[in-house]
């Protein structure tokens, strides 16, 4: 029989990478911006620096959601379909070996 638990740690690093991603394209245009560097120049930096940033942000999410491991076993656990997942549900991964389905704490994007 499987047991539900809320993998809390999960989340906390989805909230630790975004900071981590948005902090050095701020901070490299902060410091442009005060030493003095034009308004054309910041702009285009600044539109590159997001065009990075969301692929990165992609590339990371699609990676943090692939390479789920269970907290107990470290097994390594198959994405979840969201094909069959509807906005709003919760995002689990079921470890076959403990028998335990971890929440993430993370829902479905929905249509909002």
């Amino acid at each position: 029989m499987r047991v539900l638990k809320k993998d809390l740690r999960y989340k906390r690093r989805f909230i630790v990478r975004s900071v981590a991603l948005a902090l050095p394209p701020l901070l490299a245009l902060v410091v442009m911006w005060r030493n003095g560097g034009d308004a054309e120049r910041v702009a285009w930096v600044a539109g590159g620096f997001f065009l990075l940033w969301m692929l990165a942000w992609v590339v990371l999410d699609v990676w943090m959601l692939r390479r789920y491991r269970c907290p107990a076993c470290g097994l390594r656990i198959p994405a979840p379909d969201a094909v069959h997942r509807a906005a709003g549900q919760p995002i689990r991964y079921t470890c076959e070996r403990c028998q335990i389905e971890w929440d993430t704490g993370l829902r479905e994007a929905g249509d909002d």
